[in-house]
C-alpha cells in the first residue's frame, strides 16, 4: 500500500551570469558599460497533495532540477528568474538531509509548502563595476552555482505505536501479546528481531498500528547491529507514541541512558516500561531507580504473565491521536516470496519497495522474521512478505531457526501467491522442491522467479532449457510461469506485478455451473470414463465448491471407478478451456447418493 521511504536527487536552479556589454554613445568612453544582471535560479520547494498517500512515484523519477537563471544581456536587460520546481509530496512526509540526517521539512499539514533549495543568485553585469578610475570593465561576475543535493523522503504516517529498546528486554513477547500471535520470534538471543514487523492491533475499540524493531545496540559498529538501529530511528520518526522497553532485572544501563536522550529529542509521547517484573503485590524496589532516565512514570509489566500490560494500553489508548477511518483493503493481493537462504528475497522486496526496509547482507539467515511491507502502484495494492530461508530439516538445528522456518510456512498460509525463488546459478535443488510443494500443497497460486539471471552466460537457448529442466524437476507445478530476473540489475522486476495479478486472479476464478458441465460434457464424449470388471464410470454432473484454489467437485456412481488419469484428464481440460496459470486445480469426487 505505501513506500514509505526514498532517495531523490534534487538541485535548485544556478544564477545566470552577468553580461558584459558596451553602449556606443559618443563622448561616453567605449560606449560605457551596459551589461545587464544574470537571473535567478529557480527555487526547490516540496508542498503537500492531498491526493497522494505514497512516495511510489520518487522510485521512478529519482533526479529533479529547477531551471537555471539566464543570463545578462546588453543595454541593462536583466536575465529571466528560472522556474521554480514544486515537488508534490503526500501529507505526512519528512525531508531529511540524506548527508547529515537533518530535517528540513515536516509536511504534515493539508496545504502546507516548505522552501527546501534556494536557486543561486544571478551575477551581476559589467555595469556595476564601472568606478571613475575604471570606466570600462570587461568583466562580470558569475551567477551563483548550486550543486545537487541527496534528500531522504519519509512517509511517518505509517505506525501508529513503535516498541524501542536494547535487544533482549522483551519487546518481541510484549509485541505478540498485544496483537493476540505470535507474529514476531521470541528467542532468548540478543538481536532475534532485526527488521521493523507491523501488526494491527486494538483495545477499548480503538484500532492501532504497532511496530516492533530491531533492539538498539548505541555505538555498534557491527553490520547487523548498525542496521537494526537504522530500523529503530526510523520507527520512531513513523511512530505517533513510542513504548521505551527496558529490562528491570538488569536495572538501569548505560545504553539505557543513551536510548532516553535519543527518545527525548523526538519530542513524542514516551511511555516507559520496566518488563520481566514477574512478582505480584507490591511495587518492585527496583521501579524507583528507572525515574532517573528522566521520561515520566514507568510502568512495572511482565510480558510473560500479562502483568501491567492494560495499564500500558491505557496509556497508549491516551496519547493517540483521532483515528482516521480504515482503507478499504479487500484489493491487496498478499505476496509471499520464499525459498532458501540466500536466494535473494529480501533483495527482491528492496528492489520493489526502493528502501533498504529489509536488511540484506551475504550472511545465510539473516531475515529471520516473516515481514510484511505494503506496497502500491498503477499496477494495484500489495503486500509483500518477506520470509526466512527454509533450510532442510537436517539442517534445522536449533529453536531460532526452527521459528522461522514456522513463521515461513504461516506466511505461505497467509499468502495469495508465492513467488518461489530459485538461485540461476544453482537450479534446482532437493530443498527447492520441498519448499514448492509447501506452497502448491496449500493451495496458492505460484510464480517460479529464477534470480540471478544476470550471471549466467547465455545463448539462445538457454532460458527454454533452463524451463524444461525446473519443470522436469517440479512437474507438479507445471501450471506455474516461470519468470527470469535480477533482483540486484531490477532486470525484468517490474514485469512480476502483471504476472502476480494474472496469477491472483486465475486462483480466485469462479466457473459458473451450466459452462462447467458443458467443458465435462465435451470432455467425456472425446474420452470416455474408464471400466473396471464391466462396470463403467458415470458423471453426472459437476459444480465448484470454492476459489483459492479452484476446486470442483465431481458426482459419480461409483468413487473407486474414478481413476486418478481420468481426473488428470478432467484437470486438464479445465486448463485448456479456462486458462487456470499459476494455480493448482482440486477436485472432490462424490458419489451422488451422499450430501452435497
Amino acid at each position: 500500500m505505501f513506500t514509505d521511504y526514498v532517495k531523490i536527487i534534487a538541485k535548485a536552479g544556478n544564477g545566470g551570469d552577468g553580461a558584459v556589454s558596451f553602449r556606443r554613445e559618443k563622448y561616453v568612453a567605449a560606449g560605457g558599460p551596459d551589461g545587464g544582471d544574470g537571473g535567478r535560479g529557480g527555487n526547490v520547494y516540496f508542498e503537500v497533495d492531498p491526493d497522494t498517500n505514497t512516495l511510489i512515484d520518487f522510485r521512478y523519477q529519482k533526479k529533479f532540477k529547477a531551471e537555471n537563471g539566464k543570463n545578462g544581456e546588453g543595454a541593462n536587460r536583466y536575465g529571466r528568474s528560472g522556474e521554480d520546481l514544486t515537488i508534490k509530496v503526500p501529507l505526512g512526509t519528512i525531508v531529511k538531509d540524506a548527508q547529515t540526517g537533518k530535517v528540513l521539512a515536516d509536511l504534515s499539514e493539508k496545504g502546507q509548502k516548505e522552501l527546501i533549495l534556494q536557486g543561486g543568485r544571478g551575477g551581476k553585469g559589467n555595469s556595476h563595476f564601472a568606478t571613475s578610475t575604471r570606466q570600462a570593465p570587461r568583466f562580470s561576475q558569475e551567477g551563483e552555482k548550486c550543486e545537487e543535493k541527496e534528500l531522504i523522503l519519509e512517509l511517518k504516517l505509517l505506525a501508529d505505536v513503535g516498541l524501542i529498546g536494547f535487544p533482549n528486554v522483551g519487546k518481541s513477547t510484549f509485541f505478540n501479546y498485544i496483537v493476540g500471535s505470535r507474529i514476531s520470534i521470541v528467542e532468548d538471543t540478543p538481536g532475534v528481531t532485526r527488521d521493523r514487523v507491523y501488526a494491527d492491533a486494538n483495545w477499548r475499540g480503538r484500532n492501532f498500528i504497532l511496530v516492533d524493531t530491531g533492539g538498539i545496540e548505541p555505538e555498534s559498529d557491527d553490520v547487523i547491529l548498525s542496521q537494526m538501529r537504522r530500523q529503530a530511528d526510523m520507527a520512531i520518526e513513523i511512530a505517533d507514541v513510542i513504548l521505551f522497553i527496558t529490562d528491570i532485572k538488569q536495572g538501569v544501563t548505560a545504553a539505557d541512558h543513551d536510548i532516553a536522550l535519543m527518545l527525548k529529542k523526538s519530542k513524542k509521547p514516551i511511555i516507559l516500561i520496566c518488563n520481566k517484573s514477574d512478582t505480584f503485590g507490591k511495587t518492585p524496589d527496583e521501579l524507583y531507580e528507572f525515574y532517573n532516565l528522566g521520561i515520566g512514570d514507568p510502568y512495572a509489566v511482565s510480558s510473560v504473565n500479562a502483568k501491567g500490560i492494560g495499564d500500558v494500553l491505557d496509556a497508549v489508548y491516551d496519547n493517540l491521536p483521532p483515528q482516521t477511518e480504515d482503507e478499504d483493503d479487500s484489493d491487496v493481493i498478499k505476496v509471499a516470496i520464499i525459498g532458501k537462504p540466500n536466494v535473494g528475497k529480501s533483495s527482491l522486496v528492496n528492489k520493489i519497495l526502493g528502501e533498504n526496509r529489509v536488511i540484506v547482507s551475504d550472511i545465510a539467515g539473516t531475515t529471520r522474521d516473516a515481514i510484511d511491507s505494503e506496497f502500491q502502484n498503477e499496477f494495484g495494492k500489495y503486500v509483500f512478505i518477506d520470509t526466512a530461508g527454509i533450510r532442510r530439516k537436517s539442517k534445522v538445528n536449533d529453536n531460532l531457526e526452527k521459528y522461522s522456518v514456522m513463521r515461513s510456512l504461516l506466511a505461505v498460509e497467509r499468502a495469495d501467491v508465492c513467488i518461489l525463488m530459485l538461485d540461476a546459478n544453482e537450479g534446482v535443488t532437493a530443498q527447492d522442491a520441498k519448499i514448492a510443494g509447501e506452497a502448491h500443497e496449500a493451495g496458492k497460486g505460484v510464480i517460479i522467479v529464477v534470480n540471478k539471471w544476470d550471471e549466467i552466460e547465455k545463448d539462445n537457448q538457454t532460458m527454454e532449457n533452463y524451463k524444461k529442466d525446473v519443470y522436469n524437476k517440479l512437474s507438479y507445478l507445471s501450471y506455474a510461469p516461470i519468470m527470469f530476473i535480477s533482483a540486484k540489475t531490477g532486470q525484468r522486476v517490474n514485469k512480476l506485478y502483471e504476472m502476480i495479478n494474472m496469477v491472483a486472479s486465475q486462483n480466485a476464478l469462479r466457473v459458473s455451473t451450466s459452462v462447467l458441465n458443458d467443458v465435462l460434457s465435451e470432455a467425456v464424449t472425446i474420452v470416455q470414463p474408464p471400466t473396471d470388471k464391466g462396470r463403467r464410470l458415470k458423471i453426472f454432473y459437476m459444480t465448484q465448491a470454492t476459489t483459492k484454489p479452484p476446486t470442483f467437485v465431481v458426482f459419480v456412481n461409483d468413487k473407486e471407478l474414478f481413476h486418478f488419469s481420468y481426473e488428470r484428464y478432467l484437470v486438464n481440460q479445465i486448463r485448456k478451456e479456462f486458462g487456470l496459470t499459476g494455480t493448482p486445480i482440486r477436485m472432490i469426487v462424490r458419489e451422488k447418493s451422499e450430501k452435497e
